[in-house]
C-alpha cells in the first residue's frame, strides 16, 4: 500500500504550489539612480519624478548632494 501515501503527498504538493506564487507578489518597488551632467559631474538637489503610466501615480523626490537617489516607492507616493 505504498500508493496511498504517494497520492496524499502529491495532493499536498499541488495545493502548496498552487498558493505559493500568490504570496510572492508585491505592490511596490525600489527606485535608485544617480543624476549627472554630460561630463559626469553629480547634480545634487534635483527634483526627480517617476510615474506609473498604468495607475497615474507619481513619486517625487529630491536627490542628495552627490546626485544619488534611493527610495522605497511604497512610501509617500504623491497623486497628481
Amino acid at each position: 500500500m505504498v500508493m496511498r501515501p504517494l497520492v496524499v503527498f502529491s495532493a499536498l504538493a499541488v495545493i502548496l504550489l498552487w498558493f505559493l506564487p500568490a504570496s510572492a507578489q508585491s505592490d511596490g518597488a525600489t527606485v535608485s539612480g544617480r543624476n549627472t551632467d554630460r561630463t559626469g559631474l553629480a547634480l545634487g538637489d534635483v527634483k526627480v519624478r517617476v510615474a506609473n503610466v498604468e495607475t497615474s501615480v507619481t513619486l517625487a523626490r529630491i536627490t542628495n548632494n552627490d546626485g544619488s537617489l534611493i527610495d522605497d516607492a511604497r512610501d509617500n507616493v504623491l497623486q497628481d
